[in-house]
């Protein structure tokens, strides 16, 4: 009976590794170095500064848990924040629960530098990969078109605010010039 039970253990553990869902997606930021975009995303609540669709991003229970959802509140998400890595400058997470019909879900978010290629400069790229069990309404292909507009959004956004942020850096030397200039004189 043992051996039974053990050798049918097994057969669901096998089955549950094959069902499981792998994948990965990438952004990329030309021009926007690694450090300057982590910057921005390494703050696990705020992430709906960056990822559109992210309505509300709000700390739950204390700790490392978020609540994220929409503007209606209809999707929604309660997440745990496993590792940040400022080194890597990557972020991992799990899903704890949502609407979204995904289980077992974890995910780490990354952000790594390109290298210069001739005529551009470097940049780094944002990239997302996950791992889950099948959910009801998924397919694998479809959760990573999900992602993958996600994380091009979110590059979208990366990049406009640090352009945003080197215009009002470059606007502000140029008043300091200009009152340097009437100073001296």
């Amino acid at each position: 009976m043992a051996a039974a039970s053990a050798q049918e253990q097994q057969a669901r553990d096998a089955e549950s590794c094959r069902a499981r869902w792998a994948g990965a997606v990438s952004a990329a930021l030309p021009g926007v170095p690694a450090g300057r975009a982590w910057a921005l995303l390494s703050d696990f609540f705020a992430i709906q500064r960056w990822l559109p669709g992210v309505a509300s991003c709000e700390r739950a229970g204390g700790g490392s848990v978020r609540r994220v959802a929409d503007a209606s509140g209809e999707q929604w998400a309660l997440e745990e924040l496993l590792a940040t890595d400022a080194a890597a400058r990557s972020v991992r997470y799990a899903v704890l629960d949502s609407s979204l019909g995904l289980r077992g879900y974890t995910a780490t978010l990354k952000v790594a530098p390109e290298e210069e290629e001739e005529g551009r400069g470097g940049g780094c790229r944002i990239e997302w990969s996950f791992e889950c069990e099948p959910g009801e309404g998924w397919s694998r292909e479809g959760l990573a078109a999900y992602l993958h507009a996600g994380a091009k959004a979110m590059a979208e956004r990366v990049a406009a605010a640090v352009r945003a942020d080197d215009a009002a850096a470059a606007a502000a030397a140029e008043e300091e010039e200009k009152a340097e200039k009437v100073t001296s004189k």
